[in-house]
């Protein structure tokens, strides 16, 4: 009888964990995104959607900036490590990595920015930057507050030392392993609103889930638009008639009417 009382609380807890390490969202961490094209790992994703996802690259920082205008720039970057320092100076495509904060910094922006272009990229019909961090100093923030923050102390001169930036790539690192693979979640970010509002920043309940799921539709829309006007290239691609075209089909007309011609008698 003991034993079986065991079997069914063992049961009932592992029910309990597997409910709240649902992920709802997808996060990757700088190692995941680092990882060299390979079936359908990440690195593959990366590779196969980066150049729609950012026609104009990822650019990190404030003021100062990394920039990557290539998946394989980033394959090349990540993962990357060393003491958490600020820029010295901007770059483009750099090819050591500077530090575990740009490092970090790096794989957080793709994983919101990607959650924003594919709506198939997590299961939420909710943004990944909207959704409140709930553990730490950075508690209460929003995902898209906190990357703020931390692009400023990246690159920005005018960064207030509020934070340490051992505490912003420590707070990095955990976000990017809070929804790993969209298969588990650390708990780290919560879907809730921030604790005691103020007046000017609280909303209705349905109304916040409302604009996620517009936003989320949003999101879709730009998809099937993308995929449409594909659609409507293609088609203008096969119905272009060249010049050379247009007169053959007019001699084509030519030629029928004289065959078909009926030369009726003169009349006297």
């Amino acid at each position: 009888m003991k034993k079986l009382f065991f079997v069914v609380l063992a049961f009932f807890f592992s029910v309990f964990t597997f409910a709240n390490n649902e992920a709802p969202f997808r996060t990757q961490t700088q190692g995941g995104w680092g990882q060299n094209p390979s079936g359908e790992n990440t690195g593959f994703y990366l590779h196969q959607n980066f150049e729609e996802a950012f026609p104009r690259g990822v650019v990190i920082g404030s003021g100062l900036t990394l920039t990557f205008t290539s998946a394989s720039a980033i394959t090349k970057y990540l993962p990357g490590g060393g003491r958490p320092k600020a820029l010295t100076a901007s770059a483009t495509d750099p090819m050591k990595a500077h530090s575990v904060l740009a490092s970090q910094l790096l794989a957080a922006t793709l994983s919101v920015e990607f959650d924003k272009y594919d709506s198939d990229f997590s299961s939420s019909s909710a943004l990944l930057e909207n959704q409140f961090i709930a553990k730490g100093i950075f508690k209460g923030m929003t995902v898209k507050e906190f990357l703020s923050i931390a692009n400023l102390a990246l690159g920005s001169e005018k960064y207030e030392a509020k934070y340490k930036l051992s505490e912003i790539a420590d707070a990095l690192a955990k976000l990017n392993q809070s929804f790993v693979d969209g298969k588990r979640n650390t708990g780290f970010i919560s879907v809730k609103h921030k604790e005691n509002p103020s007046d000017d920043e609280t909303e209705d309940d349905g109304e916040y889930e409302e604009q996620q799921d517009k936003n989320k539709g949003m999101k879709k829309s730009q998809n099937n638009k993308k995929k449409r006007g594909n659609n409507q290239k293609a088609k203008t691609r096969t119905s272009i008639v060249t010049p050379k075209e247009l007169k053959s089909r007019a001699k084509k007309n030519k030629k029928t009417l004289e065959t078909n011609r009926v030369d009726l008698p003169s009349l006297r």
